[in-house]
């Protein structure tokens, strides 16, 4: 089994850092997306519990552009907890966004047609009863949460492995961000970075795992980027550390992406990990990434809209 150690240092103090997983695919998808929990610790899903993923659907694109949720992976997720654990009731969430609607997505994408078959629930997060939490966030101090996920004794983000034209990195973080049950999340992004951080403080996922078998590279991601075969699964219990991980595999230092490291020293994850399983030896040839000059320029033109 190949290991892969890496470490921040420069007047930051060491701490314990946690495992992630790097497992390349190959057909058989279920068999990855085990090892990959496995390899990263298992999950702590007890019997009767209410388990919740958090899945990525941000447009009317299928899994093979790379926008999306994979349904096999999807699939083979809620295999694997029903398999090697006993819960209770088990729900696949996503919310509205500006230019979408959930409901149409579960249709459209044939994920209706997978709650059918593997026995789990879907809840549009908009549409779900909110509760309002109060927490010490960066910018927010109350947010919006749905009951589903407020209620749920084990919460997955299962994400994608992408470029943002804005974040420069969407994995983990930022789709736990897109579980904010409110349509129009845009009044968000004038302080993008330190929202999506929030949104973690206040939905606290228990294990990631990002879906990189077809990702997303170039500067029009996370929706019209281009796909890219790659083949991977990244899965861990610390969504920092999982993030980081991604950051790396997409060719940026983490300590360079804005989410990543406020959501590290706000005490959301650590940002160091110790990497197993494949390694970072399985990941192919680099990817074609949202340069600075680009966000500038949109900064630039957000600043004058």
């Amino acid at each position: 089994m190949a290991s892969n150690y890496y470490m921040f240092h420069g007047g930051i103090n060491f701490v314990l850092k946690p495992k992630v997983s790097v497992v390349k695919v190959s057909e058989d998808i279920y068999s990855a997306v085990s090892r990959a929990i496995e390899i990263a610790g298992g999950m702590e899903i007890k019997k009767g519990d209410k388990v919740v993923i958090k899945i990525n659907l941000c447009n009317f694109r299928d899994y093979t552009s790379g926008a999306t949720t994979d349904p096999r992976v999807l699939g083979a997720l809620v295999n694997h907890i029903k398999t090697v654990y006993s819960p209770g009731e088990l729900y696949v969430v996503e919310s509205d966004a500006t230019s979408m609607n959930a409901d149409i997505l579960f249709k459209w994408l044939g994920f209706e047609d997978m709650a059918n078959e593997h026995g789990f629930k879907l809840v549009n997060l908009t549409k779900d009863a909110i509760d309002e939490v109060t927490l010490n966030g960066r910018k927010l101090k109350k947010i919006k949460i749905a009951k589903t996920i407020v209620e749920a004794d084990y919460l997955i983000s299962l994400s994608k492995l992408k470029t943002h034209l804005l974040t420069k990195v969407t994995c983990g973080l930022k789709n736990m961000f897109g579980a904010i049950p409110i349509k129009r999340k845009i009044i968000y992004h004038k302080y993008l970075g330190d929202g999506i951080v929030d949104a973690n403080m206040g939905m606290k996922v228990d294990f990631s795992m990002v879906d990189g078998i077809i990702s997303l590279e170039g500067e029009k991601g996370p929706t019209y980027g281009y796909p890219k075969k790659t083949g991977l699964i990244i899965a861990g219990k610390d969504i920092v550390a999982v993030d980081s991980v991604c950051a790396r595999i997409l060719g940026f230092n983490p300590l360079l992406i804005g989410h990543i490291r406020k959501a590290w020293l706000s005490g959301v994850g650590e940002i160091n990990a110790i990497i197993e399983g494949d390694g970072l030896e399985s990941v192919g040839s680099s990817f074609d990434l949202v340069h600075a000059g680009l966000l500038k320029l949109v900064y630039w033109l957000k600043a004058r809209m």
